[in-house]
């Protein structure tokens, strides 16, 4: 005969009773069940982003490989570029350029400006007395001259003057091309110096703003002086 046991006294009845009853046990709830969900779907995204670099590292690395090849082959193929002469034909004339380009910008960094000092120009050694309103009283000194105004000046002594130093003053524009070319041929076939291919302005730009140094450097700075207005 099976034994009586009190609904209080079954540990079934309490288990259950006590699931009910105690908040430590309860169901999971739906915001816990989002988490979950959140967080496997971030782990199914997680290979599909390493995919997604992995493949823009391999297209990179090919794209490097077929620039390599573009930039390789002419040098590599059945016919080197560096084994035809338009190769070193274009080479020459890139790096002609480049360094001409060059010497031209450091040309015209160590030529003056401006042309304003030509008009108050005085030679070195030269002392100039002067009044208390600016005007020239005496001038002392080995490289004094006497100032005269252009329209004192004779019209025959201006064009003998022309004729001797300079005959296309009025053609050229402070350096006369054909002039050095006939200066250099005359030369050449004198065996020496006999004649020069500066202009006027020329000499009056060596005069004021260089020395009489015989260079090309300072032959090349005399001709862009004499060119600047």
């Amino acid at each position: 005969m099976a034994k009586f046991i009190p609904k209080h006294k079954d540990p079934s009845s309490q288990l259950n009773s006590d699931g009910s009853t105690e908040p430590g046990l309860e169901s999971p709830s739906d915001s816990d069940r989002d988490v979950e969900q959140d967080d496997e779907e971030q782990q199914k995204s997680r290979p599909s982003l390493l995919a997604r670099c992995k493949g823009g590292a391999a297209r990179a690395i090919n794209g490097l490989k077929s620039v390599s090849r573009f930039v390789i082959k002419p040098f590599t193929g059945p016919k080197p570029i560096h084994h035809q002469y338009r190769f070193w034909v274009g080479l020459g004339v890139s790096g002609g350029a480049i360094a001409l380009s060059y010497s031209w910008y450091e040309l015209e960094k160590s030529v003056p400006k401006s042309t304003g000092d030509v008009l108050t120009f005085v030679r070195k050694d030269t002392i100039t007395i002067k009044a208390a309103d600016g005007t020239i009283i005496q001038q002392i000194g080995p490289a004094t001259r006497d100032t005269v105004k252009y329209r004192e000046v004779p019209n025959t002594l201006i064009q003998a003057f022309l004729a001797t130093e300079d005959r296309r003053f009025q053609e050229h524009h402070g350096v006369d091309y054909q002039g050095i070319v006939r200066a250099i041929v005359s030369n050449l076939q004198a065996g020496g110096v006999v004649e020069g291919g500066s202009t006027i302005t020329q000499q009056l730009a060596r005069i004021v703003y260089f020395d009489q140094a015989h260079s090309i450097t300072r032959k090349l700075k005399e001709m862009r002086m004499a060119q600047k207005n």
